[in-house]
């Protein structure tokens, strides 16, 4: 169960009167709502990936939890959310270093190169948000609590609308993506509550575990970031923005895979996480 369209509409339908309301003109508000838009573009292809094992998760998680075997729930749960945020997290760090290089080889520089890249670069971070309500969603619907997943996600709504109207004063451009984040982190913490009351779920060991996927992603990004500088420097001045937006990320891109995927083989973390992800 998704929420993210119920955002767009909210953002769609409230957008435009929000920043007219503070001094924008109706065509930079509406160059505004459409950059989100392209910006959520790219932040929900890894998201892709977890609503797959999202969906996958219901019928094992509903058989094992009927079958009272709490145990094999848990351990579910466990394994899920760490294929989730090996594969996730990485590509929202990438998407938040390379933000306007990507955002321009993907859209051109016809589209507002420079607030989309800015936009990407907030909105990076909503990927992991987004795949974990999808698990957590996922989760809940396999332990028969349909209903109160529900309820969190109209508190997020709630949350969403409300903040919209706080925060675009203050934050401007990046005030709808940050109510996007609140609204969404406070559906996942009640449905984590309602996970870890119904079937004694504990976060602690679970933590500890992902400890080693935050290191490998912190190593990526610092070689992403570095390689992202360098180019901008080397490149030749003479070249079209485009082709520089273009390279930078290509290079940084498959800068980044071979030193998180080479660093995560030896580590033993890809075969793991391949292994277990092909079992769900």
């Amino acid at each position: 169960m998704s929420k993210t369209p119920i955002y767009q509409n909210i953002d769609t339908f409230t957008i435009n009167n929000l920043f007219q309301s503070i001094g924008y003109k109706l065509n930079e508000a509406e160059t505004i709502n459409s950059v989100i838009g392209l910006a959520q573009i790219l932040v929900m292809v890894p998201v892709s990936l977890a609503t797959a094992f999202g969906m996958s998760l219901i019928p094992g998680l509903t058989s094992d939890f009927i079958g009272g075997r709490i145990v094999e729930v848990r351990n579910k749960i466990s394994e899920t959310i760490q294929i989730i945020v090996f594969f996730t997290l990485p590509a929202a760090m990438g998407l938040c270093i390379l933000g306007a290089p990507i955002y321009i080889t993907i859209f051109g520089v016809e589209n507002s190169p420079e607030l989309g890249g800015y936009l990407l670069q907030w909105y990076s971070l909503a990927a992991i948000f987004f795949a974990m309500f999808t698990v957590t969603a996922a989760i809940m619907q396999g332990i028969n609590e349909q209903k109160k997943l529900i309820i969190g996600i109209l508190l997020g709504v709630f949350l969403k609308i409300v903040l919209n109207y706080i925060l675009v004063p203050y934050f401007k451009e990046a005030a709808p993506i940050l109510a996007t984040y609140f609204g969404f982190m406070i559906s996942i913490l009640f449905n984590i509550f309602i996970i870890k009351k119904t079937i004694q779920f504990r976060l602690t060991p679970l933590l500890k575990t992902l400890k080693g996927i935050f290191l490998l992603v912190l190593t990526m990004s610092m070689a992403v970031w570095c390689v992202k500088l360098f180019s901008e420097l080397w490149l030749p001045k003479g070249l079209s923005i485009y082709s520089r937006a273009a390279i930078t990320s290509i290079i940084s891109i498959s800068t980044g895979v071979f030193v998180y995927l080479g660093l995560g083989y030896k580590l033993h973390m890809v075969k793991r996480f391949s292994l277990r992800s092909k079992s769900k």
